[in-house]
């Protein structure tokens, strides 16, 4: 969840004051949310991830037994995935 989400949560649960059935709809909400965001963080890694074994299949097939120009493509597809992951988070 982000800072902005935790913030808005504990503004409801602030709000409920003593209603406890208040607060426990609150807790089960974020609760909710957290799952949804977590499903959704872990469906884009393994996007991401599938990409990139797609990716490195490619990248043996170019390099044709060329080692070096494996490692390099594979450097290359990490960095970029790397960097797919980063700007999602």
């Amino acid at each position: 969840m982000t800072t902005k989400d935790v913030e808005e949560a504990d503004k409801k649960y602030a709000a409920c004051d003593t209603d406890k059935k208040c607060q426990m709809q609150v807790v089960k909400e974020t609760n909710e949310l957290s799952k949804q965001k977590d499903r959704e963080l872990q469906d884009t890694l393994n996007q991401i991830t599938n990409e990139m074994g797609q990716q490195m299949h490619e990248a043996v097939q170019f390099c044709a037994g060329d080692m070096e120009c494996q490692k390099s493509e594979y450097d290359r597809i990490r960095q970029e995935s790397r960097d797919k992951w980063d700007a999602y988070k």
